[in-house]
C-alpha cells in the first residue's frame, strides 16, 4: 500500500484504456480523514476492505463493517462483491451486491469514496433484454411465475425478475398484484426484498433482490435432515421474518420449506407471498370471490383453521405451517404422507402429529415442546407469537455455513422450468387447433397439485385480466418462451462462484 500527501498528488489517477504497448494496471484510491491518499493494487491479488487490522486496506470507520467488501478479479475484470453489511455499499450510487468494476467508478463505503483506476477492458453484459435488464440464467419456476437471474444493464447490478407469465389467468393476476403489494410493503432480513413492479408489453415482472440459495426443501432431499441446532436457527430467522409480516398484519399462508431459501452464509429469507392475507387490500376481496370459498395453501403444511376457513387465520396458522416446516427440516419426513390431497386435509385438522421424540431421541425436551405447541390442532393452544417462538429458540441455535454446488442446483431448476414451459405451449397449441376436442375453457388445468405444490396455484385456463386490450401471444411469442430459447442457444450463466 502506498501513502501518498496530498500536495504530492498527480493530477487525476483516472486511465484511459491503453493501447497493446502500454502495461496494464488496476488499483484503488481513497483519501483518509487527515487528507492523506491511499492506493491500494488490485492486480496481484484479492484486496479485502473493512475495519479491522486484517483488511488489506482499512478504513477506520464506524459505518465500515470488519470486513467489508473486496475487489478480486474474475477471467473478465475486476468485481466487487459485498460482505453482507448492514450499511451495505454503493456503486455509482446504487446499492450493489456483487457487480464488475470499470475506470472511473466509485465505491461508497459509509463516509468514504474510493475511486477505481485501471486500463483493463470495459466489462460487457451478455442476455436477452427486458427493460433496462438483461437476463442470463433462470433460478427457478413455480406453480405461477418464472424467477430469472440477470444485471441492471447500467449499473451492472445482480437482479432476480419474477416473471408473471404471459398466459396468466386472472386469478394468477391477482395473486401476483397482492404479492407485489405485500412483497414492497414489508422490508426485512429475513424477507426476500422486492424493488419494483414493471409492466413490459402483456408481461408483468417483479424486480427483486439476488439472493443465491437454496430452498430448505431441496436441501433436505439433497442432503438429508438438517441437524438440530441449525434446524432452530433457520427457524428463529424464519420466525424473525414472521413478525415483520404479522406487525404489519400479514399473513403468509403458504409458508413451507419451498418457500425458506438460505445462503452459503446460512442467511435464511422466506419468498413467495402470492396467496397472503391483507385485510386493507381490496385485491384480497377479488382474490376470495374468483377462488369461491376454495382453500388456499399447500396440503402438507396448511394449518387445520385454514382449511377451514382460509380468509379467517391469523399469525397463528404461519406458525402452525412453521411447525411443519420444522419437523420436515428435524426428520426428512412430511407430518402426514398421504396418497391424495384430501387425505392430507383430514388428517390436518384430525391426526394427532407423529411424536417426533421418538424418531430423533436427542432432540432436547424443549425442542421437542416446540415442535409439539406449534403443532397443536387449537390456535389458542399454539406459542402465541414469532416473537415468543424466538425466545424459546434462541438459546438452541447454532449457525453454519452450507456446503451446497449451485452450479448442479441450478442445472436442474432449468430441466424442471424447460418441461413445465413445454407443457404449457403444448396446452396452448392445443387450444389453438382444437386438439382433443377441447377449447380454452376455465374447466382446463395446468397440472394436477404434486407434493409440496400450493392449492390455489394449480389454476385453471382461463381468460386474462389484462391490462391492455391486445390479443393473445401464441406460445412462440411469450416473453418467457423467447428468454428460454435465447438461453438454450448457449450455456446458460448458472450463479456466482461456478
Amino acid at each position: 500500500m502506498t501513502s501518498i500527501p496530498r500536495q504530492q498528488q498527480l493530477m487525476s489517477t483516472m486511465a484511459d484504456p491503453a493501447d497493446a504497448s502500454e502495461e496494464v494496471f488496476a488499483r484503488v484510491s481513497v483519501t483518509d480523514v487527515v487528507g492523506t491518499l491511499i492506493e491500494k493494487d488490485l492486480l496481484s491479488g484479492t484486496v479485502l476492505i473493512g475495519s479491522s487490522t486484517g483488511c488489506d486496506l482499512r478504513l477506520k470507520s464506524p459505518d465500515i463493517g470488519a470486513n467489508h467488501c473486496i475487489i478480486f478479479r474474475n477471467g473478465q475484470g475486476l468485481m466487487l462483491r459485498d460482505l453482507g453489511t448492514v450499511a451495505g455499499t454503493r456503486l455509482n450510487g446504487h446499492k450493489v451486491r456483487e457487480v464488475p468494476l470499470n475506470n472511473g467508478d466509485q465505491l461508497q463505503l459509509g463516509r468514504h469514496v474510493l475511486t477505481i483506476s485501471t486500463n483493463l477492458p470495459q466489462h460487457t453484459f451478455a442476455g436477452i433484454a427486458v427493460d433496462e435488464f438483461l437476463i442470463d440464467q433462470l433460478l427457478g419456476s413455480g406453480g405461477m411465475s418464472w424467477v430469472f437471474g440477470g444485471r441492471n444493464s447500467r449499473t451492472g447490478q445482480l437482479v432476480a425478475l419474477k416473471v408473471l407469465p404471459t398466459w396468466h389467468t386472472e386469478r394468477m393476476w391477482l395473486q401476483f398484484r397482492l404479492e407485489a403489494r405485500a412483497a414492497c410493503l414489508v422490508q426485512h432480513a429475513n424477507l426476500i426484498r422486492t424493488e419494483k413492479t414493471v409492466q413490459h408489453g402483456e408481461t408483468w415482472y417483479m424486480v427483486m433482490e439476488y439472493f443465491e440459495s437454496i430452498s430448505v426443501q431441496e436441501l433436505v432431499e439433497q442432503q438429508g435432515p438438517i441437524p438440530w441446532k441449525q434446524a432452530c436457527q433457520l427457524a428463529f430467522q424464519a420466525a424473525m421474518g414472521l413478525q415483520s409480516l404479522h406487525e404489519a398484519n400479514l399473513v403468509h399462508r403458504d409458508l413451507k420449506p419451498a418457500n425458506l431459501m438460505v445462503s452459503r452464509d446460512a442467511t435464511l429469507k422466506i419468498i413467495d407471498f402470492g396467496l397472503v392475507l391483507d385485510p386493507t387490500d381490496t385485491t384480497q376481496i377479488e382474490l376470495a370471490k374468483a377462488y369461491h370459498g376454495h382453500i388456499l395453501g399447500t396440503a402438507d403444511y396448511i394449518a387445520p383453521e385454514q382449511i377451514e376457513d382460509s380468509n379467517a387465520v391469523d399469525g397463528r396458522a404461519d406458525l402452525y405451517s412453521l411447525g411443519a416446516a420444522i419437523f420436515f427440516m428435524l426428520t426428512g419426513q412430511l407430518l402426514y404422507p398421504g396418497t391424495s390431497v384430501r387425505e392430507k386435509l383430514q388428517a390436518q385438522k384430525t391426526v394427532p402429529s407423529p411424536a417426533i421424540e421418538l424418531l430423533l431421541p436427542e432432540l432436547p425436551f424443549e425442542v421437542v415442546q416446540v415442535v409439539e405447541r406449534l403443532l397443536a390442532k387449537k390456535p389458542s393452544d399454539r406459542i402465541q407469537s414469532a416473537v415468543e417462538l424466538q425466545g424459546i429458540l434462541k438459546p438452541f441455535c447454532e449457525r453454519k455455513t452450507l456446503s451446497v454446488r449451485f452450479p448442479d442446483l441450478l442445472k436442474a431448476r432449468w430441466k424442471d422450468a424447460e418441461q413445465r414451459l413445454r407443457k404449457v405451449q403444448l396446452k396452448a397449441a392445443q387450444r389453438a387447433t382444437g386438439r382433443n376436442g377441447s377449447t380454452a375453457s376455465s374447466q382446463e388445468t395446468l397440472a394436477t397439485a404434486g407434493p409440496g405444490d400450493s392449492i390455489g396455484s394449480d389454476l385453471s385456463i382461463e381468460p386474462a385480466k389484462s391490462l391492455t386490450a391486445s390479443p393473445p401471444l401464441s406460445s412462440e411469442e411469450w416473453l418467457e418462451t423467447r428468454i428460454f430459447d435465447h438461453l438454450s442457444k448457449s450455456e446458460p450463466t448458472i450463479g456466482l462462484n461456478s
